[in-house]
């Protein structure tokens, strides 16, 4: 469940024992996929948001948990090389 505002925040593991991490401060969130603990990101996707300074550290929870399965989503995508917005689907 998100936590808390500027930042909201979300800390999960995927199905796969993947952990992710999204913020959303200012006026963007984004999303992290972590290697592991210890090395860089995997993934990483970050959005605009709203209309001004410090929208982003107020939105609501529900919000956090779309923005946060959008940029998943996304993650899974690559992975699977679908390009959803133009109907590719090289690899399935």
């Amino acid at each position: 469940m998100p936590q808390g505002v500027c930042p909201v925040q979300i800390e999960g593991t995927l199905p796969d024992g993947e952990e992710y991490y999204f913020r959303a401060r200012h006026n963007k969130w984004s999303l992290e996929i972590k290697n592991d603990k210890f090395t860089g990101g995997k993934f990483y996707y970050l959005q605009w948001y709203g209309e001004t300074r410090f929208a982003a550290g107020y939105m609501s929870e529900i919000e956090a948990i779309r923005f946060a399965t959008k940029a998943i989503r996304v993650y899974y995508n690559q992975l699977n090389d679908i390009d959803i917005e133009n109907g590719s689907f090289d690899n399935l």
